[in-house]
């Protein structure tokens, strides 16, 4: 193999992560000493430290698959994995 060829090889990261977190996320205008303060719309995203580990490295340019559990069931109120931004096996 050449130094040439070498070049045009890419490493797959892969990350676990056994126990995914679903982060919430919210912003405001303000935030100081009142009774209310009033968010904008909640965002969904994966979490953890797999999934963290594979955003970023992502973000720098590397080819990164993310494995989780993920599911739940639909009937019931609290967020589910189907509200996630972004969600994608291979992120």
């Amino acid at each position: 193999m050449t130094s040439a060829d070498t070049s045009t090889i890419r490493s797959l990261i892969v990350t676990l992560t056994m126990n995914p977190a679903l982060d919430l996320t919210t912003n405001t205008q303000v935030v100081g000493p009142t009774h209310k303060i009033r968010c904008g719309a909640v965002r969904y995203d994966a979490g953890g430290g797999g999934i963290n580990v594979a955003r970023v490295a992502r973000a720098l340019g590397g080819s990164v698959s993310a494995v989780l559990p993920a599911g739940g069931r639909p009937e019931r109120s609290s967020p589910s994995w189907s509200q996630v931004r972004e969600f994608r096996i291979t992120v």
